[in-house]
C-alpha cells in the first residue's frame, strides 16, 4: 500500500495504515492487530502492532506510529 501510493502519487515518501479498528474481527484478524508502512526510493520499513482492542486507541495508536515512523526515517536522510 506504501508503495502504491508513493509510485500513484509521485511522492518521495508513501505511508500505508491498515488493521482491524473493531468493533468485531475481521477476516480471521482480532480486534486491536494493526499494520504500518513507510516506503521511499529505496528503502521500506514495515511494522505490526498489537494494540488494546478500544476502536480510538487504535486509529490513535496506529497514526501517532506511522508518524513517528516518518519522522525517524526522514531524520536518518
Amino acid at each position: 500500500m506504501a508503495r502504491a501510493i508513493r509510485e500513484r502519487l509521485g511522492a518521495d515518501l508513501g505511508i500505508g495504515i491498515t488493521g482491524v479498528a473493531g468493533p468485531e474481527e475481521l477476516e480471521g484478524k482480532p480486534v486491536g492487530l494493526g499494520y504500518v508502512a513507510i516506503a521511499g526510493s529505496d528503502r521500506l520499513k514495515e511494522m505490526e502492532l498489537k494494540l488494546p482492542s478500544r476502536r480510538i486507541v487504535i486509529k490513535r495508536r496506529l497514526s501517532n506510529q506511522a508518524l513517528i515512523e516518518l519522522r525517524k526515517l526522514i531524520a536518518s536522510d
